[in-house]
């Protein structure tokens, strides 16, 4: 794979294999649906699902609730007392999630020639 690569539109199989790959038992988008919504009912959502993101690749804009997040507290112990007490996440949209996942799959075949040798951070192995 080289940079000519990474610029062509994503492919159905790319995308169905990003919504295989998301993790279960995660907390929902901010629109209320988890992983497991698009992967128990890709066959009735597939069509739709696959069109919004390939249009977001022919127009390179992602739509304002697609990058939004919201950040949330989660206790780190019972009965949290201090603001410290609290662990804070984002929860980003899934169809974010899933362009992400191809994005970084689409570079993993490249990063390797980009990345120096002495290069230690982030590079497995």
């Amino acid at each position: 794979m080289d940079a000519v690569d990474l610029i062509q539109p994503f492919l159905v199989e790319e995308i169905e294999s990003a919504i295989k790959e998301l993790p279960r038992n995660k907390a929902p988008s901010p629109d209320g649906l988890p992983g497991e919504f698009y992967q128990h009912c890709w066959p009735i959502i597939r069509e739709d699902v696959i069109a919004a993101i390939q249009h977001f690749y022919q127009i390179a804009q992602l739509p304002i609730s697609w990058g939004s997040t919201h950040t949330v507290l989660i206790p780190k112990k019972e009965n949290p007392c201090f603001l410290k007490n609290y662990r804070p996440i984002s929860i980003c949209d899934t169809k974010y999630k899933i362009i992400s996942r191809i994005l970084v799959s689409q570079m993993k075949g490249i990063l390797p020639s980009l990345v120096g040798m002495k290069q230690g951070a982030f590079v497995p192995g």
